[in-house]
């Protein structure tokens, strides 16, 4: 594991409060948490940057009983897919995983954005791609 994200876990135990993100794919499913992001430029190596994705929710049904579901997180840079930075994360009533990895940004100042999409029902049903501009530090859901 690289210095800066032993640095950032612990920031990661304190800052992890999450929001909702993405709405339900029916009326009857709905979704507590999403993805987060915790994203540092590397000192040693100008424009490249440290990466710590995870994503932690609940899911259920309009009765309130769980429900399956798989959460999608991904990060675009500059509009374009970035390899190594997709995660998923899947059960039924409860979803989590994380994810570290580092990008290079061809740009001095790139646009990146975290992605969240969920399906239910075993991939019948999906939300639409949910992606926020992010900056570096921490980035819980929005709300």
């Amino acid at each position: 594991m690289r210095p800066t994200l032993r640095k950032a876990l612990p920031l990661l135990v304190v800052a992890g409060v999450l929001v909702g993100l993405a709405g339900p794919a029916s009326a009857s499913n709905t979704m507590h948490g999403g993805c987060w992001l915790y994203l540092a430029p590397d000192p040693s190596f100008p424009g490249f940057y440290d990466v710590v994705m995870g994503e932690s929710s609940t899911t259920q049904d309009g009765s309130g009983a769980p429900v399956s579901a798989i959460v999608e997180c991904d990060l675009l840079i500059d509009g374009v897919e970035t390899p190594s930075t997709y995660l998923t994360a899947s059960g039924t009533g409860s979803q989590s995983g994380t994810l570290y990895s580092a990008f290079s940004a061809s740009s001095p100042s790139p646009v990146i954005q975290l992605c969240q999409r969920v399906s239910y029902d075993e991939r019948v049903t999906f939300t639409p791609w949910d992606c926020q501009t992010v900056s570096v530090g921490f980035t819980p859901p929005p709300s």
